[in-house]
């Protein structure tokens, strides 16, 4: 680590974290999405446009961003998704701004959160804080395939990661992990596994804060938008722009190429491409093992650091056990870095930790499940090589969730051991 603080290292981060920034602010503006529907390769802030900034002038002029009033009044492909009604308030402001001044904030705001992420994943790894330790990771965050991804298409990602590892770090200090949940709760497929990872860490009282904020928050935009409305009209409009959203080719677990949890990739391969609710029972049976290990690791990881034995176990499971795209795999820089950097935290063989580093590092940093490969080399989404290439991701994560699975049992019967032989040491 000392030769990532010489005055040249330093540099050279700095350099290349710059360059790499503007080069995809200066690509996402070559290949701009004009507001409506995505045609070809033309994704620069569509997210931003579709998750952001249209859903924020729809909550202001009191229009429902989940029906389809919403699709046919503003220039976007299709209604929003089920996200948290919390999630409009907390993006508010931006209805009040162009949208190319909200693009620009909102880039520089990432780019914030992503320097953010890197100090995040420091504090988390136990380790010294350091400028240059700061900006060779906030370099990895940048040019990983998933922080490109975040900045080019202007997606909320680092704000749900953001949220996911304070709540994770700091889930015994109940407003500080609560505000961290109520970030990351604004989309279900964080909030649910969340939730009960910090119950089977036995955090309730941030659990308890972080949902009555998004409660209230949400109840809020509920009732601005209900007023001569039927009371149940959100419900009717939110199951209208998530079957929407399901229709979509690419949201198919057989079909996508961004998904990276194991429903997605047994349904490549089965193929099927099963309902909404078959997805959610898969987590509920997925769940179980990894949660009761959790549970016994609290007697066992002390440290209660995001980048130990249980962060990791938790950020994995909440991956591979439920619907996630490779953008959410930003969370996984915390363990990357503590493996990489703390012999303290992983005091594993080097070839455990380099292995366990690989299978996590090798989805973060994949260019090759992307539409452009794909594109540029002709491959179909029936194709077997389709299905290879889109289906690593998901391979690297589940085999590395396993290997941590298989640490995390080693190390608790390793304490039983030594616990019962201290018991019948002192029997004599």
């Amino acid at each position: 680590m000392r030769q990532l603080n010489s005055p040249l290292a330093i540099s050279l981060f700095f350099l290349f974290v710059i360059l790499a920034t503007g080069a995809t602010l200066v690509r996402a503006y070559k290949t701009h999405h004009e507001p409506g529907p995505i045609e070809g390769a033309n994704f620069g802030f569509c997210d931003f446009h579709n998750g952001i900034y249209f859903p924020a002038q729809a909550i202001a002029a009191r229009v429902s961003p989940y029906g389809q009033e919403y699709g046919t009044t503003y220039p976007v492909p299709r209604s929003t998704p089920l996200y948290a009604p919390s999630t409009f308030l907390i993006h508010w402001p931006f209805a009040w701004m162009s949208m190319r001044a909200g693009e620009l904030v909102y880039f520089s705001l990432t780019f914030i959160m992503a320097i953010a992420l890197a100090m995040l994943s420091i504090k988390c790894s136990k380790l010294k804080m350091s400028l240059g330790m700061v900006l060779f990771t906030t370099l990895g965050v940048v040019v990983s395939r998933a922080g490109y991804g975040t900045f080019y298409s202007g997606y909320f990602t680092f704000e749900l990661v953001l949220g996911t590892i304070v709540a994770l770090q700091w889930g015994d200090k109940p407003w500080v992990g609560g505000l961290g949940l109520l970030f990351a709760s604004t989309k279900p497929t964080y909030a649910i596994p969340l939730a009960i990872i910090m119950a089977a860490r036995g955090h309730w009282r941030a659990l308890g804060l972080g949902i009555l904020l998004n409660s209230v928050l949400s109840l809020a935009v509920i009732a601005w938008l209900l007023p001569g409305r039927p009371w149940d009209f959100l419900l009717q409009d939110i199951r209208f722009g998530q079957s929407q959203h399901m229709a979509d080719r690419a949201e198919m677990p057989e079909f996508s190429w961004t998904r990276v949890d194991v429903v997605a990739l047994v349904a490549k391969w089965l193929p099927a491409n099963p309902s909404e609710l078959i997805q959610l029972l898969w987590m509920f049976l997925l769940l179980p093992l990894p949660v009761w290990l959790l549970v016994k690791l609290k007697s066992v990881d002390k440290t209660t650091a995001a980048g130990g034995i249980s962060g990791t176990l938790a950020l994995l499971t909440m991956n591979v056990t439920v619907y996630h795209h490779y953008y959410d795999m930003l969370v996984l820089f915390v363990p990357v870095i503590a493996i990489a950097f703390n012999q303290h935290l992983w005091p594993e063989r080097s070839a455990t930790r380099f292995g366990l580093a690989i299978l996590i590092l090798f989805p973060l940093m994949n260019y090759f499940s992307t539409n452009l490969f794909f594109g540029r080399m002709g491959i179909s989404d029936v194709s077997a090589v389709y299905q290879v290439v889109t289906s690593l991701n998901s391979v690297c994560l589940l085999v590395a969730l396993l290997w941590v699975m298989a640490i995390a049992w080693n190390r608790l019967r390793n304490v039983h051991l030594s616990g019962t032989q201290t018991s019948k040491q002192g029997q004599f």
